[in-house]
């Protein structure tokens, strides 16, 4: 009976560590809110900010800024208007399509707005 109890002990442990892989290594697990998932990309620009490691790690600042905006809003009003302003910058950065130029400019002129944002909050 031991032995059984070791084996099955053994193997839930096993099933266990297979399982916490499998969630953190799932394309779900890579998307966070505010972030590029690019397992699968949205849109022409995400495909940009995917492939170019430039465009991704100026993305990724943003995406920083914008937690740290999110963080620091104290009122629902804040909050609203930064989801509202975080809405429109997506779509102003998606009608750049895949032009690499036009999605650098608009990501790095958000990062300033976000910056204005967070010292005025």
């Amino acid at each position: 009976m031991t032995r059984f109890t070791s084996s099955t002990r053994k193997f839930s442990t096993l099933a266990g560590i297979a399982l916490v892989l499998a969630v953190v290594s799932s394309p779900a697990a890579a998307h966070q809110p505010g972030e590029i998932n690019c397992y699968k990309p949205s849109s022409r620009a995400a495909h940009a900010i995917c492939a170019s490691t430039r465009l991704s790690r100026v993305d990724d600042r943003m995406s920083r800024l914008f937690d740290t905006a999110r963080n620091a809003s104290e009122t629902r009003y804040d909050l609203k208007a930064l989801h509202d302003s975080q809405r429109a910058f997506v779509d102003k950065r998606d009608r750049c399509g895949g032009s690499r130029f036009c999605v650098w400019m608009r990501t790095k002129q958000r990062i300033r707005q976000l910056r204005r944002f967070i010292r005025h909050i």
